[in-house]
């Protein structure tokens, strides 16, 4: 099988945890306080594609499809242990995740980074983004980036659906429920990336949505 089925369950905790996203005013001060090239650029691809840190970590650049503009997901790294595994969380998770060009230097970067023995690390991240967090007096983590993109999206104008193929929850309840937190994204640094987004959505077709798990 494609996915571990003991991914899927979830032990239910005394109390839930709600990851916030980032509003358009801290994504905005977070940037300011990245100083570094390749981690800005990872914000920027976490924020805009809503990727979780596992399948980006555990994305093979040289198979970005830069013509089409899309990262097939098909596996992700486990962020305990580091190992790469080659199924995702759910069945759902497959997926084709959609990009504007403006990210294609970005993913490059980040590719250029990865070939020259440069790959990051889940603590890497973490720890980056935790030091930048703390400067800002806010209680966020990497799973926040994910949170901000649905939230974006949705404000942007992304219809529910669309946002849940694109991050691959398994249904459309998660998504309404869980990640669309209200924010102001007036002051986002990426609210002209959203809205394009929405255009772009928009334009593709019908079968671009479709992936074949078998």
């Amino acid at each position: 099988i494609r996915y571990n089925p003991y991914d899927t369950v979830e032990i239910r905790r005394h109390r839930p945890v709600h990851y916030k996203p980032l509003n358009g005013e801290q994504q905005r001060d977070l940037l300011v306080l990245v100083d570094r090239d390749h981690y800005r650029a990872v914000m920027k691809v976490l924020i805009c594609t809503g990727l979780r840190i596992g399948e980006f970590l555990a994305v093979d650049f040289d198979k970005i499809d830069y013509e089409n503009r899309y990262i097939f997901v098909d596996r992700k790294v486990d962020v305990k242990t580091g190992e790469l595994q080659n199924y995702t969380k759910t069945e759902s998770s497959i997926r084709k995740v959609p990009f504007l060009p403006e990210l294609e230097k970005d993913l490059r970067a980040i590719s250029r980074n990865v070939k020259r023995g440069q790959a990051f690390s889940y603590n890497a991240i973490k720890e980056y983004f935790q030091k930048r967090y703390q400067k800002m007096g806010i209680k966020r983590n990497i799973h926040s980036m994910r949170h901000t993109f649905v939230s974006m999206a949705y404000y942007a104008g992304i219809p529910l659906k669309t946002i849940q193929k694109i991050v691959g929850h398994a249904t459309l309840d998660m998504t309404m429920n869980v990640y669309t937190h209200i924010i102001n994204p007036d002051e986002s640094p990426y609210v002209g990336y959203f809205k394009k987004l929405l255009e772009d959505v928009k334009k593709r077709p019908t079968d671009f949505w479709c992936v074949d798990t078998a």
